[in-house]
């Protein structure tokens, strides 16, 4: 997907110059209702554009056969002839599915795909700025900061994002009370709040900075943690896919059974088992953690009993399935699901809920979500609107930050790395030096936070940037442990020297340089990554390798049994901190698909 991105930026010198012609209250803080309209509009390539495109495919396949010959590669040649008739008989069976994965018919080096991506159009992205009147299902109504005084409609179909320029006074001095929860939802929600109710039914929460208290139902719970647990209470580990609901208590104790209502009262929980039956208040609860659904409990004692399998069988390759004859006679469906588009409503600052649909008039922001239609939040607690997002966020953005990288080289060559692989609409960039608002805004609605080699990076810049530009903004460390809590995984690029001091310092723990190695090799956790590769990996210029060290497991270690990993990961609340010992210097089609795999990843081993 090709992208010219275009950025409504006015300069000082302009701000000045139109101060004289607009109302000074255009620019008043007191008007909180200015936002940042993101903007996608579809145009036609032109045939410059078309000629350029084509002339740069066919370099890119020439270059790759120069290569495959070079390595001498006739294998793969073999395997990719035998692909392709394997595509073609299919074809015959599901013509329509297939047709596009073929090659045509005449004598162009360009398949169906390449065509495709030559006269792709091209998505230009526009920012404007203005006062937010209305979403519907069809328009968003704009009154633009700069230009006509006049109000402009814009379909709903070209708008991404929609983000608050000015936030309301108190909103980002919320402080954290006793009784405030953090709720995770299976769907990805996470919500801030007072939990006031309970009954079989749902769980009432008072969501922090508004007047408002959203039934969550229970079936949708993951678990809900006190964000401010009292000095002195244990820290206990819970089951990663519990079979019974699990609460442990500020006074100490930990209770499991089948999570019901109370007999006297909707501010206490009841929690049986055939053994005991307590009843609690809710205000001593700490944690409590819900049962894994009976999909995920049935995905797990599968992949039990075929690891039990495989171990019965005295070897470590996985048994073949027994073969399956089809009548070649019978008709092959080929079913491909539709993704489920919904919203990211972003809260400030009570978390984030996906919504099926998203309208806002003068005073509201109304959503769908749960299985309820109608839900109110005030539009003074909303911080962004991200549309279109895909069902779960394994599928938001990739924000890759290079606030302490070289953005000329390794960055480049990182983003570049991802070119095809990922959906170029899923990349973020931000090179900000502290974590403003604009930064965890964006961080909010991404999946993976993805940071190339952090080679400018000096201890003594950070702590200059945080004095200067960072007053009032989170430490690093919050705003990465925030991450991680929202389930989001954060992967290294190569960090050595300093940027290593900066991963212990984000509460990641002490990382030291460990003996080298000519390549590589996946241990069985790495593989379980969805890494699919086998064998000896070679390393490319330059590479780097870390001791190994606990909690961090080593996915790709030293071949040799040299004590050290080329690629080391560790989870950290609900996410995952990955580390890859390449920083893209030089790169080949091996690393890109590791770090591919790696985005992609997202902690369901």
């Amino acid at each position: 997907m090709f992208i010219k991105k275009v950025n409504l930026v006015l300069a000082a010198l302009c701000t000045i110059f139109f101060q004289g012609i607009l109302s000074l209250e255009l620019y008043s803080e007191e008007r909180t209702n200015q936002w940042k309209v993101d903007i996608v509009i579809e145009k036609k390539p032109t045939e410059e554009l078309i000629k350029s495109r084509k002339a740069e495919l066919d370099e890119k396949i020439r270059r790759e056969r120069e290569a495959a010959e070079k390595e001498g590669n006739k294998e793969n040649g073999k395997i990719l002839g035998g692909l392709i008739d394997r595509i073609k008989d299919l074809k015959k069976q599901v013509e329509d599915k297939v047709i596009p994965l073929l090659i045509d018919k005449d004598d162009s080096n360009l398949d169906k795909k390449e065509e495709d991506d030559i006269n792709a159009p091209v998505l230009v992205e526009i920012s404007i700025s203005g006062e937010l009147l209305e979403i519907n299902n069809k328009y968003l109504s704009l009154l633009p900061t700069i230009g006509a005084n006049e109000i402009i409609n814009i379909p709903m179909n070209q708008v991404t994002s929609v983000t608050r320029n000015i936030i309301p006074n108190g909103v980002e001095d919320i402080i954290v009370g006793d009784n405030d929860f953090r709720v995770l939802l299976r769907d990805g929600s996470e919500l801030i709040g007072e939990p006031t109710s309970l009954n079989e039914e749902s769980l009432s929460l008072f969501l922090k900075n508004t007047e408002l208290s959203i039934p969550l139902p229970i079936n949708e719970i993951i678990r809900i943690d006190r964000e401010k647990v009292p000095d002195g209470s244990p820290d206990y580990s819970f089951p990663e896919f519990p079979k019974k609901h699990i609460a442990s208590l500020s006074t100490g104790e930990v209770i499991a059974g089948q999570l019901l209502p109370s007999l006297d009262s909707d501010n206490w929980l009841r929690i049986s088992s055939p053994i005991l039956s307590s009843e609690v208040p809710l205000s001593l609860v700490n944690s409590l953690v819900f049962p894994a659904s009976q999909e995920t409990l049935e995905e797990v004692e599968r992949q039990l009993a075929q690891e039990i399998k495989i171990e019965q069988d005295g070897n470590n390759k996985v048994p073949q399935d027994d073969k399956i004859e089809v009548n070649e006679t019978e008709e092959i469906k080929v079913e491909i699901a539709e993704p489920k588009i919904r919203n990211l409503v972003s809260l400030s600052p009570v978390g984030m809920l996906w919504a099926d649909k998203v309208q806002v008039n003068e005073k509201e922001v109304i959503i769908s979500t749960l299985g309820k239609d109608g839900i109110s939040i005030p539009r003074g607690s909303v911080e962004s609107l991200n549309f279109g997002q895909e069902g779960l966020p394994s599928s938001a953005p990739v924000l890759v930050w290079g606030g302490y990288s070289d953005e000329d080289d390794e960055y480049l060559k990182t983003v570049n790395s991802l070119e095809g692989r990922i959906p170029q609409r899923k990349l973020l960039r931000s090179f900000a030096k502290v974590p403003d608002p604009d930064f965890v805004r964006t961080l909010k609605r991404s999946r993976v936070l993805l940071v190339p080699e952090m080679e400018g990076f000096r201890r003594t810049k950070m702590k200059e940037s945080m004095e200067v530009e960072g007053r009032g903004c989170p430490t690093w460390q919050e705003t990465m442990r925030g991450h991680l809590k929202r389930g989001g995984n954060i992967i290294f690029l190569s960090p050595t020297g300093e940027a290593l001091s900066f991963i212990n310092e984000c509460g990641f723990g002490r990382l030291s340089s460990g003996p080298a190695a000519a390549g590589w090799e996946l241990t069985e956790e790495g593989k379980k990554t969805g890494i699919k590769l086998d064998g000896f990996i070679k390393n490319v210029n330059a590479s780097h390798y870390y001791r190994r060290s606990d909690p961090w497991e080593v996915w790709g270690q030293a071949q040799g049994g040299v004590d050290s990993g080329i690629l080391i990961g560790r989870k950290v609340d609900r996410g995952w901190v990955i580390i890859f010992g390449s920083d893209f210097y030089q790169q080949n089609e091996t690393i890109k698909e590791v770090l591919h795999s790696l985005v992609k990843f997202n902690g369901r081993r």
